[in-house]
């Protein structure tokens, strides 16, 4: 059976089938235990140091068909959006205070800020916050597509992709239609709920706070 289109153009079509995704889906399985493998030595090796800091990260995760694509395409779906982020440590107070915020909602933009604080070094650049300091209600998530395609824009010329996640709801607009969905009984973001007028200016009023710290923030850098 054939589920998408993975590339196309004059000389050649790349299909996906059922049994390619069963088949990726395992490669992504071993990728991780590989990785864990990693992480277990790395951890043990490292285990006698003191004053020791490790931290995992990504900058995107990866679509496989939860959404009918395979990539990660400027979609905020979570798939996409939520990535991990690891911190190994000898400090165990730090351990400690790491664990009480392992469910709170955490932006890229936060990590700087945050290990430069951890680090006892004064950090007032960029616009996120010190999660261990401060609780987001919010988590913002952007991405342009291209105007005649389905590729990230790098130029922010095309299509505006966007979300604005909390714990329970997320809104998006991807590819100029509003979406809402109730992350407690819809986690895996399947059935889309009709968007509010109250929600749409919630939405618009925390959009319009996020430009105004962009902007100041732009304002201040020398480049």
């Amino acid at each position: 059976r054939e589920l998408a289109v993975i590339l196309q153009n004059e000389k050649k079509k790349l299909v996906l089938n059922d049994t390619d995704l069963k088949q990726l889906k395992k490669l992504r399985k071993s990728i991780i235990k590989h990785i864990n493998k990693n992480l277990d030595d790395i951890s043990s090796y490292l285990s006698d140091r003191e004053n020791l800091m490790v931290v995992i990260t990504s900058d995107h995760g990866e679509e496989l068909m939860e959404h009918r694509n395979v990539d990660h395409l400027s979609k905020p779906y979570d798939e996409i959006i939520h990535v991990p982020f690891a911190i190994y440590t000898t400090d165990g107070n730090l351990q400690k205070e790491l664990r009480e915020h392992v469910n709170d909602l955490v932006s890229l933009v936060d990590f700087s800020i945050t290990l430069a604080g951890v680090l006892g070094i004064r950090a007032n650049f960029g616009i996120g916050i010190n999660f261990l300091r401060g609780k987001r209600n919010y988590v913002y998530s952007e991405g342009f597509r291209q105007q005649n395609g389905f590729r990230h824009d790098p130029t922010r010329q095309g299509a505006r992709n966007f979300s604005v996640r909390t714990l329970s709801w997320k809104y998006m607009m991807l590819n100029g239609k509003e979406m809402l969905f109730d992350l407690t009984n819809d986690l895996q973001e399947q059935n889309p709920l009709v968007v509010e007028e109250s929600v749409k200016k919630e939405v618009k009023t925390f959009i319009n706070q996020e430009n105004r710290k962009w902007l100041s923030w732009k304002a201040k850098c020398k480049f």
